[in-house]
């Protein structure tokens, strides 16, 4: 959560884990939804919380690619510094956006290169990755500057320790609502998925014990992720 954290703390701290990690890390952001949470860590101004975030990645844009940084905004302001270690990645490492809301779709096209979702009906992934198309071309970015879109995918494949052999599909548009059923309709509504563009499914165990979820993974993992193809959104550097 953006206005949680100093940025150019934030900044040293994901370049040097870009560093320790030889380039695997992934910065991801968001704005934060819990009033009383951010007062408690020190942040009174959470109506501009958005504008805030956009001022963070601003900043942490600038000290990861300039040589001598500089900066001047509402909350922050240095002058050029010599500003090390830089990231591994280049120009810098991936941003992941979250959110579902049209602001958050606005700092994903000027800012990122994921997308990261609550669980989302398929006909709103459709709709909203066209909208985000046309946002990203309003920035002159290309469409595949975002190359990977994430969701959490609620599945539950075990029912009293058996194959669940009946379908029940009580999700709605929250995190919280569940799929059930046998493996071979989560590899036909996961291909669906994919076909919208959707590359980055983040599974989520509904378990009825403590056994549940590693035989779930393991059964997810033979029986439908086998058989999925793997589609990426695209394939350029991160923009």
């Amino acid at each position: 959560m953006l206005p949680y954290h100093n940025p150019i703390w934030l900044a040293k701290s994901i370049a040097t884990l870009d560093q320790l990690s030889d380039g695997r890390a992934i910065l991801g952001v968001g704005v934060g939804w819990n009033r009383q949470e951010a007062a408690f860590l020190g942040f009174e101004d959470f109506d501009d919380r958005g504008a805030y975030a956009d001022e963070s990645l601003e900043i942490i844009k600038v000290l990861w690619t300039e040589r001598f940084p500089a900066f001047a905004g509402r909350w922050h302001a240095f002058e050029p510094v010599d500003w090390r270690p830089k990231p591994r990645q280049k120009p810098h490492p991936p941003i992941w956006v979250g959110g579902e809301s049209m602001p958050a779709l606005r700092r994903l096209a000027r800012f990122g290169s994921g997308w990261l979702l609550s669980h989302m009906p398929l006909d709103w992934l459709r709709r909203h990755l066209a909208i985000l198309d046309d946002l990203l071309a309003q920035r002159g970015r290309p469409r595949g500057a975002v190359t990977d879109v994430g969701c959490f995918y609620n599945v539950k494949l075990l029912r009293n320790g058996r194959s669940s052999g009946r379908l029940r599909d009580n999700r709605k548009t929250m995190a919280g609502n569940w799929m059930e059923g046998p493996t071979e309709a989560f590899v036909e509504d996961l291909t669906r998925f994919q076909e919208a563009g959707l590359n980055y499914p983040i599974l989520r165990i509904y378990a009825e014990n403590g056994d549940d979820p590693r035989e779930q993974v393991a059964m997810f993992d033979e029986e439908v992720k086998a058989r999925l193809a793997p589609r990426p959104r695209a394939t350029i550097p991160n923009a």
